[in-house]
């Protein structure tokens, strides 16, 4: 079946959906938004809910350590669920970049939202 997948994205002219980009992954970080807000488990995608979460988390926690090398200064009192927030508002300004990597929109997300001064 894969291959039968493959063979007619190659027919096509047509590269296969990049796993990771954000049309992909950001609709499942509104829905972990949604659920949190809500006190309430994942209802959504959970592969795709864990991706953004993943995604976010990695990239909080290394800005946090380095803020040199990845240009973002997260307030101390941010949590993951605020930088899932900031990275929901940039997309929904953005929309033009959903068919990008979503590790990169999630960096520049952040440098926008929390520059280093």
């Amino acid at each position: 079946m894969i291959a039968g997948l493959l063979a007619s994205s190659a027919a096509s002219g047509q590269d296969p959906p990049y796993p990771y980009s954000g049309d992909r992954i950001f609709p499942a970080c509104e829905q972990d938004l949604a659920d949190y807000a809500n006190n309430r488990n994942a209802t959504g995608n959970t592969f795709f809910q864990g991706l953004c979460v993943g995604m976010v988390a990695t990239t909080f926690l290394y800005a946090e350590s380095r803020p040199d090398l990845f240009k973002v200064c997260v307030p101390k009192e941010a949590e993951v669920s605020q930088a899932i927030r900031v990275v929901v508002q940039y997309v929904d300004r953005h929309p033009e970049q959903l068919h990008e990597d979503s590790r990169r929109i999630v960096l520049i997300a952040m440098q926008q939202a929390w520059p280093c001064r």
